[in-house]
C-alpha cells in the first residue's frame, strides 16, 4: 500500500515540477521561465499527501486506510478513477500557484499597489484614498474600500510585505472551496465531495490565479457564497443571528465589489418567496446599512470621488470579448447549460426559494456587463457565477455531465493558466525586482509607473499618476484631464524614469518620439516591457 501511495503521490507532484522545466513551461512565458521555492514545494507536498490520503480509497478500493478511512461503500467506475487523478493534477497546480502567491514579498498583478495605497490612505488620510484625478492623482481604482482597507492594514502592519496582503485573498479563495461544500445537497458521496472541491482548487487558474492576488475577487465570491450558506441555514432553522451573520456577511461583500448589490436583492427575494417579509427587510436593512454609511461618510471625505471613481465603469463603452477562445470557454458553456438544465421541470417558485439559484440569478448580470466593457481582462468577473453554479450542478446533474465538466477545467485550467501571458502566472524574478526597488531607491527625481506601483510603495512613496488608470480607466469615461497632465509632465522632462508596459504608446506619437530621444530606453527589464531613463542632457 506504501508503494502505491508512492506512485500516487509522484504522479500528483510531477505535473507542477516537470511544468517547471518542459519548454511549453505551463507555468510561465517561455521568455520568463518560472522557478521553485522550498516553501512552495512544501505546501504542495503536504497537500499532495492529503489528497492521495484521501483518492487511494477510491482508485484501489482500499478496506480501511489511515485516519480511520473506510472503504466507500461502491466502488468508483475506472473512469471516475481515472478523472480523480487528472483533476488532482490540475488541483496541484492551484495549489502551486497558491503557494507561490502567498510566499512572494514583491507585486504581481497590475493593481495591487494601487489597492494597497487606498488603503494606507484610509488610515492616514481619508481625503486622499479617492484622490480628484481631475487636480490631483490619478491612481484609485474603481472598487469600493473593503479590500484596500484590508490589503493596506496588512501591508503596513506586517512591514511592507505583499505577501501577506496576497495571502488573505489566498487564504479566502481555499476557505470558499468548504463553503462549497456546505451548499452542495446532492447524494452523501464523498467522491462527488472531492471532486467538487478539486474542480474548485482548479477555478482560480482557470482565472490567471486572480483571486491569489490583492484583487476583489476572493472576497466578494467568499462573502457572497458565505451569505447565501448562512441563509439556507437560517430558512431551515429560523435562527435570527444566522439571518443577521448573513445580512452582515452580503454588506461585506457588496464593500469588496458593488456588484454584489444585485445578489442582495435577490436573496431578498429568495426571503419574500419564503413568504418570510420581515426576515427580507431584516436582512436588506442591516446590509444596506452597513454598506451605506461607511460610502456616504468616505464620499464626503474625498469631495465625492469615491462614488464617482466606483461608478466609472457605467460610463465605458463596450468591448465583447471571448474568455479566450473555445477551448478555455468550454468550462463556462458547461456550467451555463447545466445551469440550464437545473432549471428545466422545477416550478418558478420551488426556483425562487433557492437561495443559491437566486443568488446566481442575481450575480449574472453585471459579470456579463463588466466582461463585456472591460474585455478580455475582465473575465474574472465570472468567478462567483461559477462558484455558485458548481454546487447546484453537481447536486442535480448526471454523472455524465459532472465529468464533461472535470475534462473541461482540467484541460482549460492549466491552458489558460499559460495563454494569458500578459497577466502571468510566473512570478517576476526576486533578483529583478530586487534590482527595480533599488533603482527607485536611488532616484531621488519624479518617477511615472504605468501600475506596478508597489516599488514605489516599497521606498514610501506616494504615485503622484499611473499612465495605465488614466488611460484605461478615466479616459474611457471621458476624464481626460490626467492623460493630458501626464502628456505634459513627459514632455516638460518632468520625470527621471518612465516604466511602462506599452501604455506610453497610447499617448501619442510625440510622446512616444520624445522619450527615444530624451531618454535611455532598457527593453529587457523582466518588469516593464520599457524602462525609460533620462538622459543627463534632458534634465530641467
Amino acid at each position: 500500500m506504501l508503494f502505491r501511495y508512492a506512485i500516487l503521490l509522484g504522479a500528483f507532484l510531477l505535473v507542477p515540477i516537470t511544468a517547471l522545466y518542459f519548454p511549453v513551461r505551463l507555468l510561465g512565458a517561455a521568455d520568463r521561465p518560472s522557478f521553485v521555492t522550498a516553501p512552495e514545494l512544501a505546501a504542495v507536498f503536504f497537500f499532495g499527501v492529503a489528497y492521495v490520503m484521501w483518492a487511494a480509497r477510491f482508485f484501489f478500493n482500499a478496506p480501511k486506510l489511515h485516519f480511520g478511512l473506510k472503504a466507500p461503500e461502491a466502488p468508483l467506475p475506472l473512469m471516475d478513477k481515472a478523472l480523480l487523478l487528472a483533476l488532482g493534477g490540475a488541483a496541484s497546480i492551484g495549489v502551486f500557484a497558491a503557494a507561490k502567491y502567498a510566499f512572494y514579498n514583491y507585486e504581481i498583478g497590475t493593481m495591487e499597489a494601487n489597492l494597497i495605497q487606498t488603503g494606507l490612505a484610509l488610515f492616514r488620510d481619508p481625503a486622499q484614498s479617492y484622490p480628484d484625478p481631475v487636480n490631483g492623482s490619478a491612481i484609485a481604482y474603481m472598487y469600493p474600500p473593503l479590500v484596500s482597507a484590508v490589503s493596506g492594514f496588512l501591508f503596513d502592519v506586517f512591514d511592507h510585505s505583499f505577501a501577506w496582503a496576497r495571502g488573505a485573498s489566498v487564504v479566502l479563495s481555499l476557505a470558499t472551496g468548504g463553503i462549497l461544500l456546505s451548499l452542495y445537497k446532492g447524494d452523501n458521496d464523498k467522491g462527488q465531495k472531492l471532486s467538487l472541491f478539486l474542480v474548485w482548487l482548479t477555478v482560480p487558474i482557470y482565472f490567471s490565479a486572480y483571486p491569489y492576488t490583492v484583487r476583489p475577487d476572493a472576497y466578494l465570491v467568499f462573502f457572497t457564497c458565505a451569505s447565501v450558506a448562512l441563509l439556507g441555514r437560517y430558512l431551515a432553522r429560523g435562527n435570527m443571528l444566522v439571518l443577521l451573520l448573513s445580512a452582515v456577511a452580503m454588506g461585506l461583500a457588496i464593500l469588496a465589489k458593488h456588484h454584489a448589490a444585485v445578489v442582495l436583492v435577490t436573496l431578498a427575494v429568495c426571503l419574500l418567496a419564503q413568504r418570510q417579509v420581515l426576515a427580507a427587510v431584516l436582512f436588506g436593512a442591516v446590509a444596506a446599512l452597513l454598506v451605506v454609511v461607511p460610502l456616504w461618510i468616505l464620499d464626503g471625505e474625498t469631495n465625492h470621488w469615491l462614488m464617482k471613481t466606483m461608478l466609472l465603469g457605467k460610463s465605458h463603452g463596450l468591448r465583447i470579448a471571448f474568455v479566450g477562445g473555445a477551448l478555455t470557454d468550454m468550462p463556462l458553456a458547461l456550467l451555463i447549460a447545466g445551469s440550464l438544465l437545473f432549471v428545466k421541470g422545477r416550478p418558478a417558485m420551488e426556483l425562487a426559494r433557492n437561495p443559491v439559484f437566486m443568488a446566481l440569478i442575481g450575480s449574472v448580470p453585471l459579470a456579463v456587463l463588466a466582461h463585456a466593457k472591460g474585455g478580455y481582462g475582465s473575465y474574472t468577473n465570472y468567478l462567483v457565477p461559477v462558484a455558485l453554479a458548481l454546487p447546484l450542478v453537481w447536486g442535480s446533474r448526471p454523472v455524465e455531465w459532472r465529468r464533461l465538466i472535470i475534462i473541461a477545467f482540467v484541460i482549460a485550467g492549466p491552458t489558460n493558466l499559460m495563454l494569458r501571458t500578459y497577466a502571468p502566472f510566473h512570478k517576476i524574478a526576486p533578483v529583478s525586482a530586487a534590482y527595480m526597488t533599488k533603482l527607485v531607491a536611488e532616484t531621488k527625481g519624479p518617477i511615472m509607473l504605468a501600475r506596478r506601483q508597489g516599488f514605489l510603495l516599497a521606498n514610501d512613496r506616494v504615485p503622484e499618476d499611473d499612465i495605465g488608470d488614466a488611460v484605461y480607466e478615466f479616459a474611457q469615461a471621458g476624464i481626460m484631464e490626467p492623460t493630458e497632465r501626464i502628456k505634459a509632465n513627459i514632455l516638460s522632462g518632468r520625470y527621471e524614469i518612465i516604466a511602462s508596459n506599452r501604455e506610453h504608446e497610447l499617448l501619442g506619437s510625440e510622446v512616444v518620439q520624445y522619450l527615444f530621444t530624451h531618454y535611455n530606453v532598457d527593453t529587457t527589464n523582466e518588469v516593464f516591457d520599457f524602462l525609460f531613463t533620462r538622459k543627463a542632457e534632458s534634465g530641467k
